[in-house]
């Protein structure tokens, strides 16, 4: 059975009205049905006329406009009043992040605590410095502390290539990894400060290479490997010849160029 909107429904039953109307023959006349004689003043009996309700029989038309109507009826059922609404898939919120229950917390393992110093005065790291290991930083002008060895800058050349060029460059000229080394002599304000234009002693240069390099290997040197990249670097300056040996006694005697330019004494005030 097809369904009908209400537009629908109300045209189809106004127009089984209409066929109802338009196919309907008119009614039968009544007929008059004898009945019960009443007695009259001359005493003869008149027949009473009684007028019967003509019976109103469904003709065919009549029958498929009710069936149709019917149908229609059946076919539209009423609203109910109390039903629920489906709810909207666009009004469904969805699910909060926030609603998820967080992870329990989980506690972080305790350190250990702290290792007991084995000399009092420290922090129980390391060890006290020895004598060694000041001279190795800090060889003063006077070359005092300077150990026994010695090199060329014609035997550093290739000990520079292996262990120092990767970071301060083929030539010295220094690279993101490490400063520059070799500069033009004299110094000039603004220029590059290098240890061979800058510095005004040889012996600390030194104690920095034999203390301090390679960067990443800090103290592996020979006291004769130190000398001979100190030696390089002085050649690099033209301030010695590349066979020229540096030993205790030699490199304190080096001249370096930039010497005039410290004055004796330390200039801060605070310092006595």
């Amino acid at each position: 059975m097809p369904s009908f909107g209400p537009g629908c429904a109300t045209g189809l039953i106004s127009g089984a009205a209409l066929a109802i109307v338009a196919c309907t023959s008119a009614p039968s006349a009544p007929t008059s049905a004898p009945g019960p004689s009443s007695p009259s003043a001359t005493g003869a009996t008149t027949p009473t006329t009684g007028v019967a309700k003509p019976a109103i029989v469904a003709t065919p038309t009549q029958q498929v406009a009710l069936s149709l109507g019917t149908a229609i009826a059946i076919a539209k059922p009423a609203p109910n009043p109390n039903a629920t609404p489906a709810a909207s898939p666009a009004a469904s919120p969805a699910a909060s992040p926030v609603g998820v229950a967080s992870p329990l917390p989980r506690s972080l393992p305790t350190p250990a605590g702290a290792p007991s110093p084995a000399v009092a005065g420290i922090l129980g790291l390391g060890r006290p410095a020895t004598s060694q290991d000041t001279i190795a930083f800090a060889i003063p002008a006077d070359g005092k502390g300077l150990p026994a060895g010695s090199g060329t800058a014609t035997e550093g050349a290739p000990l520079y290539a292996a262990r120092c060029a990767i970071c301060h460059g083929v030539q010295g000229q220094g690279t993101p990894n490490g400063p520059q080394l070799v500069a033009p002599v004299p110094w000039q304000v603004g220029g590059p400060i290098t240890m061979g234009n800058f510095a005004p002693y040889a012996p600390p240069i030194f104690g920095f290479i034999w203390g301090s390099q390679p960067y990443d290997q800090p103290q592996t040197l020979s006291p004769s490997e130190a000398y001979a990249l100190t030696a390089w670097i002085l050649a690099q300056h033209k301030i010695i010849g590349d066979t020229d040996r540096m030993d205790a006694q030699t490199l304190p005697q080096v001249k370096m160029p930039n010497r005039a330019a410290f004055k004796p004494g330390d200039p801060r005030p605070d310092v006595p």
